[in-house]
Formats: structure tokens, sequence, C-alpha cells
């Protein structure tokens, strides 16, 4: 694929515009598949990147972080919240975590 035309197309980080994330993935591929036609299917290569992110990642508690405590209060507070983004706020105010929606709605 080295002499060949080829299309490249990058993958940048969210973040990339508002806070200048370095990170990137940019693949490489032929305009003609192996067998000389224009194919939809054609495949990829990872030919450069850059795994490091300017910014810190947002990092969540996991399913295994749940106490029963949160347990009850999830049980509790599920009847009382008008949606799942309400009760996955008020359990992480009420303990300083910091659960997704999905994991609170798991429970």
């Amino acid at each position: 694929m080295q002499n060949e035309e080829c299309y490249l197309t990058t993958f940048y980080c969210n973040q990339h515009l508002k806070k200048n994330c370095d990170f990137k993935l940019i693949f490489k591929s032929s305009i003609k598949d192996s067998n000389g036609s224009n194919k939809e299917s054609r495949k990829y290569l990872l030919s450069e990147w850059s795994n490091h992110h300017t910014q810190v990642l947002d990092s969540y508690d996991n399913c295994d972080r749940i106490t029963q405590k949160i347990q009850e209060s999830i049980q509790r507070l599920k009847g009382r919240c008008k949606d799942a983004g309400c009760l996955t706020q008020e359990i992480n105010d009420q303990f300083q975590t910091n659960f997704k929606t999905r994991t609170i709605n798991q429970n």
C-alpha cells in the first residue's frame, strides 16, 4: 500500500478542539481492494497514532463499589426520583461517588 493511492481516515479524541488533545488514530486504506474494484468493505490498516491525552479522562466508579447501604438507598429512591439520571445524581451526591446512570440502573 506504500506506492498506491490511498484513503486516510483520522479519528481524534472528542476533546481535540476544546482542549487541544493529542490523541489520534490514523488509518490507511487503498482506493481499490485486492480484486481491483471499489468496494465499501475495504480494509483499513492503522498507520499512525498518538495515545497521549492532554486532559484528565473521566473516571467512574464501577458496580463493585456499590455497598449494601448504597443498594438500599437505590431501592428506596427508585420510586421517588423522576428518572434514572435524577436517581444517579442523588446517589452520587449522597455518597460522594461518581457512578454512571447505567451502573445505578442495573441495581
